[in-house]
């Protein structure tokens, strides 16, 4: 059996298979990784043993002090208040299902206002020329919208939720443990 060092995505396959998080594809391609690499087996063994851990972990209330000691290690304050323009810019950028509303918003808004703009006006005032370089151009700006919040529902999922949301959740979990190990010592 040959060994070679383990890629981000083998590594990511073997934390979701042991999380019993992966599809049957997924399985697959993880028994021919054990196969090809005899050290993804260990440790896919040693985050299976971690998963099993944390799932038998028992929720506990935390007393105010706890709280607040473990609120300022991670550096979140209580009494932040958030202002309007973070608001605004995390439900543009940080939801892409509001910005795709608020695209078919603005489009539907332009669209109507034209369509009663339209009525005043003589309807033989536009060619069928310039009516079809109208639709054209109308189809490639939609298209443009789709790609560009395509792009971006892709990039909340692979950048931030998978960087940034796993790496605070990562070091939560560090925090805690120090909590526990400092309280065993004491």
């Amino acid at each position: 059996m040959k060994q070679h060092n383990l890629t981000d995505k083998e590594i990511d396959l073997i934390v979701n298979a042991a999380y019993k998080d992966v599809s049957i594809s997924e399985r697959i391609k993880l028994r021919i990784l054990f196969l090809r690499n005899s050290g993804s087996k260990r440790i896919f063994d040693e985050y299976r043993k971690t998963a099993s851990s944390v799932k038998n972990i028992k929720s506990i209330e935390l007393s105010e002090e706890v709280s607040n000691r473990v609120k300022a290690r991670i550096g979140l304050h209580a009494n932040d208040k958030r202002s309007f323009i973070v608001d605004l810019y995390s439900l543009i950028v940080m939801k892409p299902v509001m910005s795709g509303l608020m695209a078919v918003l603005l489009i539907a808004t332009v669209a109507t206002s034209l369509i009663l703009n339209n009525n005043k006006i003589s309807y033989n005032s536009y060619s069928e020329q310039e009516v079809r370089q109208a639709e054209i151009q109308t189809r490639q700006a939609l298209d443009l919208v789709s790609s560009v919040l395509s792009k971006t529902s892709k990039k909340v999922k692979q950048d931030i939720l998978t960087n940034t949301v796993s790496t605070e959740i990562n070091k939560g979990i560090n925090v805690v443990n120090q909590l526990f190990i400092e309280g065993e010592k004491k």
